[in-house]
């Protein structure tokens, strides 16, 4: 088993792409900080190339932080993925901690994480 997520730093108009075998369900409470403390916490996961991504079944949560644009995008958490007034909540208290930055939900999981960086949906959707 495991809680697979693929999270993205996005600096100077580049994106690093990390993995984590065990962060997906964590990632709402491993990210809430600040961009700082999230960015941090997604560089001490696993560097990866493009061979690296994961698909829509096996990502259980994904994250970019895009220093260019101030934007914050994630999915994950097991309570998150299903409880959408939790969500709601959620999204608002990083607002507030996340000053100055663009807050979204993947609602279409590692597709919309994908599709932020350029990458194509094709290779991260399964047959």
């Amino acid at each position: 088993m495991g809680q697979r997520a693929n999270l993205i730093v996005v600096e100077y108009g580049k994106y690093e792409l990390f993995y984590s075998h065990w962060a997906a369900n964590t990632l709402p409470r491993d990210l809430f900080w600040s961009p700082e403390f999230a960015t941090a916490f997604i560089q001490m996961q696993r560097k990866v190339d493009e061979s690296g991504w994961l698909d829509d079944v096996w990502a259980e949560g994904g994250a970019v932080i895009d220093w260019d644009k101030k934007v914050f995008l994630l999915f994950g958490g097991e309570d998150f993925l299903w409880d959408v007034p939790l969500r709601r909540i959620y999204l608002q208290l990083v607002s507030y901690i996340w000053q100055g930055w663009e807050i979204r939900w993947a609602y279409e999981g590692i597709a919309d994480i994908a599709d932020y960086v350029n990458y194509p949906r094709s290779k991260v959707i399964s047959n």
